[in-house]
């Protein structure tokens, strides 16, 4: 008989390093890794605390750096937040700390979105962020400079800025192209949007909303407003208005509380008329779509004036 052949012994599986990979391999694994565990890795060893830093994080969807009051600690609080990840800073250094955590989790980033709250936030903070939509947020006309200046260092992104105060006319002209511009009109301000201020943004900026009353606007002037966006392409303008200077529109262009879907005036046709239930009209004038909402054919009250071609 023959003798049984020796056991065949298999090599024993060594622990790989993975820091011992080509670079070009961890910089794209890297990539991948969420903030999470970025956190944790860089915890394991110097090695690994290196490699976070010196690598970039992928792709976020989204992100913000704002300031806001904490009532509970009753102090400023400063924060970044990238996907459902939130670093808070409260200390008088805040931001400081929050360049420094920027530091240590990545060399670069990139968002599909990302927001701006804080006029205090640096400009090369952000240095590092690849972004494709920045949004921003300006209170007053320094805060709106700020802006500005952040937009001129990402000029690839699309802007859209949110104005909770009413700008001079002259800065309104003086706007880039922005994506999309919405103004809030405050409590303390009484004054209202220039006729002008319209006329010029809806030649220079694509999408604008005034959250605010339009100044002076009579039948005359709310017409030539629809004429001059019926020559655009891919423009959107949103203003409130009086119910009685609508009223008075309507009533030039030969339309009443009879009029029904269907009836045409010239260029303007009706599309739905359903003010009774809920105080909505949709016309249209040449290609551009007018929607008016919470209108009343009799009352004080102000409607919202929807303008799109």
């Amino acid at each position: 008989l023959e003798s049984p052949s020796s056991p065949i012994e298999l090599p024993i599986d060594k622990p790989m390093n993975i820091l011992s990979l080509p670079v070009v391999f961890l910089q794209d694994m890297m990539e991948r890794v969420k903030i999470k565990d970025r956190l944790s890795l860089r915890l394991t060893c110097r090695a690994f605390e290196k490699l976070v830093a010196e690598t970039n994080y992928g792709f976020a969807y989204d992100g913000v750096v704002q300031s806001y009051f904490d009532k509970q600690h009753n102090r400023a609080v400063f924060a970044m937040r990238i996907d459902n990840v939130e670093f808070k800073c409260m200390t008088e250094d805040a931001l400081k700390q929050l360049h420094h955590i920027r530091n240590r989790l990545f060399r670069g980033i990139s968002f599909r979105n990302f927001n701006v709250c804080d006029e205090f936030l640096p400009l090369d903070f952000m240095s590092a962020f690849r972004i494709q939509e920045l949004g921003l947020v300006a209170r007053s006309e320094s805060e709106l400079q700020h802006c500005l200046q952040i937009m001129a260092n990402f000029p690839t992104s699309k802007h859209t800025i949110k104005i909770y105060f009413l700008p001079e006319y002259e800065m309104l002209l003086n706007l880039p192209p922005i994506e999309e511009i919405t103004i809030f009109q405050t409590n303390q301000q009484q004054n209202q949007v220039p006729v002008r201020s319209l006329f010029q943004l809806i030649f220079s900026q694509k999408n604008v909303h005034f959250a605010a009353t339009y100044d002076g606007e009579t039948a005359i002037e709310m017409h030539s407003t629809i004429r001059k966006m019926s020559t655009l392409s891919s423009r959107s303008l949103t203003v409130w208005a009086d119910n009685q200077r609508i009223l008075n529109w309507l009533t030039a262009l030969g339309v009443s509380e009879n009029s029904k879907e269907g009836d045409v005036y010239g260029e303007l046709e009706i599309h739905d008329i359903s003010i009774p239930t809920v105080g909505e009209l949709e016309l249209s004038y040449g290609k551009c779509w007018i929607s008016i909402k919470s209108f009343e054919w009799s009352g004080d009250g102000q409607a919202v004036v929807e303008l799109r071609t």
